[in-house]
């Protein structure tokens, strides 16, 4: 999928990527609140009027986990998701089949997604075998940034889940449903401003940094281990 590399015209290129959010509860002495801790959810009723002075501290305990499955179209913007309770192959395959139901049959499908495990499982490899209109590109490790979708994550958790609570986990797929009903009614495309070369060259710039500080720091792992040794 290089830049300027047009696709056939009977092909798609889609972005897939999972979103995992946790749904975490913390007690105050007032009742049950809702604060944000990073990216995680918290799936419990915000108190209307906490005591933000109070000198005591927070306990937090995890209730429960959702994982997005969602797919982005480069070319309209519209995303294709669904929630599920863990993320395994089981899930990842429910998936696939949603996006083998949801697009033309003779069009041709380019999945965008990283190197989890899930992505590469046995049972996975043999669905994908007899569906080949699916072709998948994945992007290198702790490279997600590459994956489009994350932008689109990011508008969810800015814009509808971030300052939010709710008072419990199907609740919070509801707003999910929500946010993503009212993007595909108006929805746009993310566009690349930054090109290949520029990206290349600032991570030039950045392992060069990173060099100067720990030498042997941007080392692949084989060769890292094989240099500590």
């Amino acid at each position: 999928m290089a830049e300027g590399k047009e696709l056939p015209a009977n092909s798609l290129r889609v972005e897939c990527g999972a979103l995992r959010k946790s749904a975490w509860a913390t007690s105050v002495h007032l009742g049950q609140s809702a604060i944000d801790v990073l990216k995680k959810v918290k799936s419990v009723e915000k108190n209307p009027s906490p005591n933000w002075l109070d000198p005591r501290p927070f306990q937090f305990f995890d209730i429960t986990t959702t994982t997005l499955f969602a797919a982005l179209n480069v070319l309209d913007g519209k995303v294709i998701g669904e929630c599920h309770a863990r993320h395994r192959h089981q899930e990842w395959l429910k998936f696939l089949r949603r996006l083998d139901r949801e697009f033309p049959p003779a069009l041709k499908l380019h999945l965008v997604m990283d190197n989890y495990g899930t992505h590469k499982e046995p049972h996975v490899r043999a669905w994908l075998k007899k569906h080949p209109r699916f072709v998948c590109h994945f992007i290198p490790t702790s490279s997600s940034w590459l994956n489009l979708v994350e932008r689109w994550f990011r508008e969810l958790t800015e814009k509808s889940i971030r300052r939010a609570s709710f008072v419990s986990v199907p609740d919070l797929k509801q707003a999910i449903d929500d946010f993503m009903q009212a993007w595909n009614d108006n929805p746009r495309p993310f566009i690349w401003t930054a090109t290949v070369s520029d990206i290349i060259a600032k991570i030039q710039r950045v392992r060069l940094k990173m060099e100067s500080i720990k030498p042997g720091s941007t080392l692949p792992r084989g060769k890292k281990a094989a240099t500590n040794a």
